[in-house]
């Protein structure tokens, strides 16, 4: 197998990272990091984040629907 140098098999020690300027806001070291980070590993999390994210998205959906239908069965039916 023919292993190419790229920006895959880089090291990113090999980056030098500006240093952080005093008051800099936290989103802002965030996008330090992802700046060196490797596409692959960056690609790994972003696939985990995004589960966690509609996990969560869809446990509030299916919350709220059963809140819904408990209210819904509670309340008195009219009668005609």
């Amino acid at each position: 197998m023919l292993q190419v140098p790229g920006p895959f098999f880089r090291s990113t020690s090999a980056l030098p990272l500006p240093p952080v300027p005093a008051g800099s806001r936290p989103i802002e070291r965030i996008y330090r990091l992802l700046a060196v980070t490797p596409k692959p590993l960056m690609l790994v999390l972003g696939r985990i984040g995004h589960g966690i994210m509609e996990m969560k998205m869809l446990r509030g959906i299916k919350r709220r629907a059963e809140h819904r239908e408990t209210e819904l069965s509670a309340a008195p039916k009219a009668t005609l």
